[in-house]
């Protein structure tokens, strides 16, 4: 889907490291990893004219992962996870990400549903929050033995991606319609003249 890309390249470009959308076994020594953690609500949404459709506002849980990893010789994974954690921040609760242009149809295979919802126009990340951050495995006070495994920082970071979501209505050929008077009883019937 669009809306995947779109993602992917924002936070590429705002936080200037490889993304990577999950699940992915890929790794860097600098990332940010997106994982979409399913749909959360489908809202109606108020319809000024009445149409072939009904908009809603599709939310989607999405966690993003930002990891640092190597030695830290003179402080330099220590400082890189302090300027990652202050860009995320930053990025995540002060700028209004908006992914343009994410719409279009849902591909084909999800039978007759491909052709009655449409994501439309653009999208958008907020409320996001931080929900975990930290270095993998501590080392332990006492443990003074050697080590040749890499040092892992990782700050995840839970967001809400809002879409708007068409549905569309098709209505079958008319035939015929009756009218029925509320004041006389009497009924009018008008038939298609195609039959």
């Amino acid at each position: 889907m669009k809306v995947i890309r779109a993602l992917e390249k924002a936070l590429e470009e705002a936080l200037g490291m490889q993304a990577v959308i999950e699940p992915s076994n890929a790794i860097a020594r600098k990332e940010v990893r997106v994982m979409f953690n399913g749909l959360r609500g489908l809202n109606r949404l108020p319809l000024s004219v009445q149409g072939s459709y009904v908009p809603y506002e599709m939310l989607v849980d999405v966690v993003i992962s930002a990891r640092v990893s190597g030695g830290n010789t003179q402080c330099f994974l220590s400082s890189q996870q302090m300027q990652l954690n202050l860009c995320m921040t930053d990025h995540l609760t002060n700028d209004l990400m908006v992914l343009k242009d994410i719409g279009e149809a849902l591909p084909v295979g999800f039978g007759g549903l491909s052709e009655r919802l449409t994501i439309k126009g653009d999208a958008e990340i907020s409320d996001a929050r931080k929900v975990a951050s930290g270095w993998s495995e501590p080392k332990r006070d006492d443990d003074f033995e050697h080590k040749d495994d890499l040092f892992v920082w990782r700050e995840d970071w839970q967001a809400t991606l809002a879409l708007t979501v068409h549905k569309q209505f098709t209505n079958p050929d008319v035939t015929e319609i009756t009218a029925q008077s509320e004041l006389t009883g009497e009924s009018h019937t008008i038939r298609s003249e195609e039959q």
